[in-house]
Formats: structure tokens, sequence, C-alpha cells
């Protein structure tokens, strides 16, 4: 799973989070 978050409210997408595991919570983390 991967979600994108907007962290400044732009309208883009900021930060890239990912599931590595499959249990529903993010583990990781990237700036895009």
């Amino acid at each position: 799973m991967t979600g994108y978050v907007d962290t400044d409210g732009d309208g883009r997408w900021d930060v890239r989070l990912t599931d590595t595991d499959g249990d529903g919570t993010a583990d990781g983390a990237s700036s895009l």
C-alpha cells in the first residue's frame, strides 16, 4: 500500500507513505 500526503496545503503531494508489511500502518516515508 502506498499513500500520499500534502503537508503544506499547496495541492501537490509532498510525502509518500508506504506500508511494507501490510499491517495497515505506514512504516516508511520519503519526500517527493
